[in-house]
């Protein structure tokens, strides 16, 4: 299948450019892009069921709650040590190569109206330094299961549900065990019928992508620079340092981890959504790369929210780009308030296409950086969005076999 979707990515791309070459913009939005819709609804659509049955079934398969505190706490460590290790990247290849100097004092004359409404609701909004807490606790299951957006406050009740089940004696939850565990199965059977048609689907995203990008040509050679170092600090992580830290720990060969993962991350490049792309992930990790059903039913949903490595590094690089090119000088203070104030936007980041925007004006603001400056990079984060994305799903699966082989261990 992985072939496939290669192939017709590659022939999405073809058919993108030739359909703004010709100027049938609007047939391709008519009768192509649907398609790419389509395939995206349905993998969205099994996300969140996907992460509840998977979070709860994986709990109460630890037998006991000393177990599930094992891999929460060593989880969530890996993952803010690699978020950590991202934005680190981010700051230091943003102040060596210094891409926005080029544009420095480049009057930002179109303020785009996304950017602007985003900059006004954040203004508006009263938070406190509590604020992301208060945010992971759902007010209604119901609404919340109904909002991508809103997966950790999912990810937070299914973990409580979870604990809940576990803590109730063995033989007066059957019912409810075996019920979370078939319901999970039914989920799985379902990526398999999904993902029948993701050539399809891959081929109408990526096509949508090349013709939305059609019109804004002179931004990607206007900010090459910018792009170059994003880029480079993403494949950087995607290449070297998960596959070697990977193999350090677990053992697990680079290019076995790089095979095993590889589908995933084509569709992570196409649907720029971790939610989406949950399902297959999920799939490939627990099938080729030998992760436990209970450990990557709780690692992957949880990765899928707040381990955003791909997303942080992006965020540093951008508040860097946006302080150089209006020429506000970042001292040490400021470069560390904007790698821990990125670690705590990352927890926050919404697990679908764009999300990271909102976050990112919370990053600029905690050292007095325009956010109008967004607009000027808004061109391009599609593109970063889909690669950023891949970043984030390779990381979730690195974190995953580290975790399991400490489970092994024990």
């Amino acid at each position: 299948m992985y072939v496939w979707i290669l192939i017709f990515m590659v022939l999405g791309a073809v058919w993108g450019l030739f359909v703004v070459e010709q100027g049938i913009d609007k047939y391709h939005m008519d009768w192509v892009a649907p398609m790419g819709d389509i395939f995206l609804r349905l993998l969205k659509f099994i996300a969140v069921p996907l992460v509840v049955t998977s979070i709860i079934s994986g709990i109460v398969s630890l037998k006991n709650v000393d177990n599930f505190a094992g891999i929460a706490w060593k989880t969530l460590v890996i993952y803010l040590v690699t978020t950590a290790v991202a934005i680190t990247i981010g700051l230091g290849a943003a102040n060596i190569v210094r891409p926005g100097d080029d544009l420095a004092g480049v009057e930002i004359k179109e303020q785009n109206e996304r950017i602007t409404q985003l900059v006004g609701e954040q203004n508006e909004k009263e938070t406190g330094p509590l604020q992301y807490l208060v945010d992971m606790v759902p007010e209604n299951f119901f609404l919340s299961a109904s909002n991508n957006s809103a997966m950790l406050q999912i990810i937070v009740a299914s973990v409580l549900l979870g604990i809940a089940l576990l803590s109730i004696p063995a033989k007066k939850r059957p019912v409810l065990t075996s019920f979370f565990d078939e319901l999970s199965e039914v989920f799985i059977k379902l990526i398999f019928m999904v993902m029948k048609i993701a050539p399809i689907g891959v081929f109408a995203l990526l096509g949508t992508v090349i013709v939305s990008f059609g019109a804004n040509k002179g931004v990607f050679i206007g900010m090459g620079k910018y792009v170059l170092v994003v880029l480079g600090g993403l494949f950087l992580l995607i290449l070297f340092i998960y596959p070697l830290l990977n193999y350090l720990i677990t053992g697990m060969k680079p290019f076995k981890f790089l095979r095993g993962i590889f589908p995933a991350q084509l569709l992570a490049f196409s649907t720029s959504s971790s939610a989406a792309t949950l399902p297959l992930t999920t799939l490939q990790v627990r099938n080729k790369l030998d992760v436990s059903e209970e450990v990557s039913g709780f690692v992957l949903p949880l990765g899928m929210t707040v381990n955003m490595d791909g997303t942080s590094l992006y965020q540093a690089v951008s508040a860097v780009f946006i302080a150089q090119i209006y020429q506000i000088d970042l001292s040490m203070a400021a470069q560390l308030t904007i790698l821990f104030t990125a670690l705590l936007a990352s927890i926050g980041s919404p697990a679908i296409p764009g999300g990271s925007i909102v976050m990112m004006i919370v990053v600029l603001s905690s050292v007095g950086i325009p956010a109008e400056g967004l607009a000027l990079i808004l061109g391009v984060d599609r593109f970063l969005d889909m690669c950023r994305t891949m970043t984030n799903v390779t990381g979730d699966a690195m974190v995953s076999c580290i975790v399991e082989r400490f489970q092994k261990k024990k």
